[in-house]
C-alpha cells in the first residue's frame, strides 16, 4: 500500500474515490492542503491529518473503500502514525465515538488523552500517540 498526498492526485481522482460527491464537512480546500490517499491497485482509503497544536495533527475523515477488516483499518492507522513520524511532529490524535475504533487505537498504544480539541458535549473519546520517541529533553 501506498499513502499518496492528494494534492499530487488529479482532482478527478478524488471525485471518483467519492463517487462526485464529498462527505460532509470534507471539501476540496481541507482535501487539497491536509489529505492523503491509500491506494494498492486502486484508491483504497482517505484521511485528514490537521493539525492541531503546534506540534501535533488529528486523524480525521478516515473513508474506507471495500475491505473494512479490523486489520485493514489497523494498518492504514499504523500508514498514517509512520507519516506523521516522517513529518515530524509530536503527537497523533484520534476522536472516536465507536467503540470498535477505540479498541483499535488501544491495540496500537494510543492512551486517553486530557486534552479536547472541540468545544462542544460529545459522547467520544479523544486519543493521543506520542510518535517523536527521539526527542532530546
Amino acid at each position: 500500500m501506498d499513502c499518496l498526498k492528494a494534492s499530487d492526485l488529479p482532482v478527478e481522482n478524488w471525485l471518483g474515490f467519492f463517487n462526485h460527491q464529498y462527505p460532509a464537512n470534507v471539501t476540496e480546500d481541507l482535501i487539497q492542503a491536509y489529505g492523503y490517499f491509500i491506494k494498492s491497485d486502486k484508491l483504497q482509503a482517505f484521511f485528514v491529518l490537521l493539525p492541531i497544536g503546534e506540534r501535533s495533527v488529528q486523524l480525521k475523515h478516515l473513508y474506507i473503500k471495500d475491505k473494512l477488516a479490523p486489520v485493514y483499518v489497523l494498518a492504514i492507522i499504523e500508514i498514517c502514525i509512520q507519516l506523521v513520524k516522517k513529518k515530524h511532529f509530536d503527537h497523533l490524535y484520534v476522536y472516536s465515538e465507536q467503540d470498535t475504533l477505540n479498541q483499535l487505537v488501544q491495540q496500537l498504544q494510543f492512551e486517553i488523552s486530557e486534552e479536547s480539541f472541540t468545544y462542544q458535549q460529545s459522547n467520544g473519546t479523544w486519543w493521543s500517540l506520542a510518535v517523536n520517541n527521539n526527542k532530546v529533553y
